[in-house]
């Protein structure tokens, strides 16, 4: 049964191209500018939330032709292995669906929450001062705490 879940996988597609089309679709008075850093990364992590999709349902069926071969196997020894070479599949897209509903979903946080281009800020004054003054600079700062080693990256708006 190998094309059992093609039509799942259709859909999978479908979906995905349409959500990514819908995004990424930059509307015509749009600049330059409107694909950032932000959209790009994020439109990666759904595009690989989709391949780590993709790959979950081909773990998915591996595990079931595994299960059928050691349901069909006369010898226990060989029901063994194939039995857990399916376990070990079916585990395997099951982590595999995980990681890619994360994926998906921090991209479409990225998304959803990337800077429009042409959006005013409320409180405009203060943007149209700062952007007077210079473009804004990142400020790093080490963080150190018991047990804790990092970096911290700040950006004011």
């Amino acid at each position: 049964m190998p094309g059992r879940h093609v039509g799942h996988r259709t859909a999978a597609c479908i979906v995905m191209a349409a959500t990514l089309s819908c995004l990424l679709a930059a509307p015509a008075s749009a600049g330059p500018r409107w694909f950032g850093v932000q959209r790009l990364v994020g439109a990666a992590l759904v595009a690989a939330g989709g391949v780590a999709l993709q790959q979950g349902f081909d773990y998915r069926d591996q595990s079931d032709r595994f299960h059928e071969r050691a349901r069909l196997a006369t010898d226990t020894a060989e029901q063994a292995r194939l039995g857990e070479l399916s376990d070990n599949r079916s585990v395997k897209s099951q982590v595999t669906w995980a990681l890619a509903g994360s994926l998906a979903l921090g991209g479409v946080r990225l998304l959803a929450t990337a800077p429009m281009p042409d959006v005013p800020k409320a409180n405009s004054t203060a943007t149209a001062a700062r952007r007077q003054s210079g473009p804004a600079r990142p400020a790093v700062a080490g963080l150190v705490r018991p047990g804790q080693v990092g970096l911290r990256l700040r950006l004011s708006f």
